[in-house]
């Protein structure tokens, strides 16, 4: 698609994300965080999902009548009729989603979301290849919802079937109220901020920052959201069990910390070739915008699993304070940034992360019951392993005037360079990720090997941890 194209599409995109936050109920948390989750807990969350799905179709289909004057593009209005069906069909999809993560069947569930990908990014493609154009992301979502359904309705045939129940729905009602404050606030200004982009510096320039945003979002979905939810699994198991999660809290996030940071780092600096490669050189204009995305969601990762901490420890309502304050601060940064040029905006992005970072520190601590200075060391490690893989690839880029036709086999061998030098350096901090990673290669090969016997998998909530991952993590490490 054309940067136009991919411009509206981003500007209905913008306008159903806006919507889905009025429609998001945060049941799902309230599910894998309940101590004593009943059939009727599961029934209320289910009827207070349902409803404010339909009012979102019904919203999403309103507006799409109105796309010309309200989004300066009738356009806008094919993409949302298509995307209004897509709550729709959510409403079955929210049990059984809500249960595989309680029940921690994360094999399952990330089976569903790899297949979630990979249905819509080719029904995406072959749209546009057969002259779909904008309408093709679209579809793509819609196609990979339905493959959602059928494939829980293969694996979870008990929980696919919908209860609802209007008993308890007040007190679902108030939850929800509060995740709306905390999680909205960010997705608010998140979709606002693009529809001021495009109003301010045109669908082009929007089409150009959602490339970027896009790809951001995406290696932020899928490795960093994909983690912090089996994290915030064990850690509701964990406080269910015994009140504490300062052990389960430190060892996730320094593992979350030692594999974000290089990753985003390094892409950040190899940004001008990635694009390149995956979009063609007309894309190139993108490629700044997303390294500066990049080093924003360092400053985000960096505070990470604050929500998590914030729902098991019932703090919601002063995470809420903290996110409005957040999120008009960034917002009126970004704002002022559109006025001045595509990069100036994104810079705004990187601004309010640390203020994120700033704000959230002390409460990390406070809610794990982790002194600051056990997560202070993990920046330090963190920073470290950063460092060592991303040092290679910098100082090629910086060699070859930061080229975008760099040499692939010179760049390959600057990023396997800062790989082998990221694995040593996890093997000589004696890193929890080579635990995790042994474990997860023994059990892969236990099958082929013919063992029978369980791999010691650690954390775990029935297998007792060694006296050593008892310590606290500057005594282990």
């Amino acid at each position: 698609m054309s940067p136009y194209e991919l411009g509206l599409n981003a500007v209905a995109v913008a306008t159903s994300g806006i919507l889905s936050i009025v429609a998001a109920s945060g049941a799902d948390a309230l599910i894998v965080r309940e101590v004593q989750l009943t059939p009727k807990v599961v029934a209320a969350a289910t009827t207070v999902n349902a409803i404010l799905a339909t009012c979102f179709a019904i919203g999403l289909m309103a507006i799409s009548f109105a796309a010309a004057p309200l989004l300066g593009d009738e356009k806008a209005g094919d993409v949302l009729r298509i995307l209004a069906l897509v709550p729709l069909v959510s409403i079955l999809t929210f049990r059984p989603a809500a249960m595989l993560q309680r029940t921690m069947r994360f094999k399952t569930a990330s089976l569903i979301a790899l297949a979630n990908v990979i249905v819509a990014n080719t029904v995406t493609i072959a749209g546009i290849l057969l002259g779909f154009g904008y309408r093709s992301p679209a579809v793509g979502t819609l196609t990979a919802c339905l493959t959602s359904l059928a494939l829980y309705a293969l694996t979870s045939p008990e929980e696919i079937r919908p209860s609802f129940s209007l008993s308890g729905t007040r007190k679902m009602a108030l939850f929800g109220f509060r995740m709306v404050s905390v999680t909205g606030m960010g997705q608010f200004v998140q979709y606002f901020s693009q529809i001021l982009l495009g109003r301010f510096l045109g669908i082009n320039v929007l089409g150009l920052y959602s490339r970027a945003a896009s790809l951001a979002n995406f290696i932020y979905a899928n490795l960093y959201s994909t983690a912090t939810r089996v994290a915030f699994a064990q850690l509701s198991k964990d406080y269910r069990e015994t009140g504490q999660v300062r052990e389960t809290f430190l060892r996730s996030f320094y593992i979350i910390i030692s594999v974000m940071w290089p990753l985003l780092a390094g892409l950040a600096v190899v940004s001008r070739p990635v694009i390149s490669l995956l979009y063609g050189d007309r894309w190139l204009s993108a490629a700044l915008p997303f390294s500066l995305l990049l080093v924003a969601q360092i400053f985000t990762v960096s505070f990470g699993m604050n929500w998590e901490l914030f729902v098991i420890r019932d703090r919601l309502a002063v995470q809420t304070r903290y996110e409005i304050t957040r999120s008009l601060i960034g917002l009126a940064i970004f704002a002022f940034g559109c006025t001045i040029s595509m990069v100036a905006a994104t810079v705004g992005r990187i601004m309010d992360a640390a203020i994120g970072l700033v704000m959230y520190f002390a409460w990390m601590g406070r809610l794990a019951d982790a002194k600051p200075r056990e997560i202070v060391l993990i920046y330090m490690r963190g920073g470290l392993l950063a460092l060592v893989a991303v040092a290679p690839s910098a100082a090629l880029m910086i060699a070859t005037d930061w080229d975008a036709q760099v040499s692939w086999l010179w760049l390959g061998g600057a990023i396997a360079t800062g790989i082998a030098g990221w694995t040593v350096a996890l093997y000589l901090l004696a890193h929890p990720l080579l635990q995790e990673l042994h474990v997860i290669s023994t059990a892969a090969l236990r099958p082929l090997l013919g063992r029978n016997r369980r791999p010691n998998i650690l954390p775990s909530g029935d297998i007792p941890a060694t006296a050593n991952d008892r310590l606290p993590i500057d005594e282990r490490f």
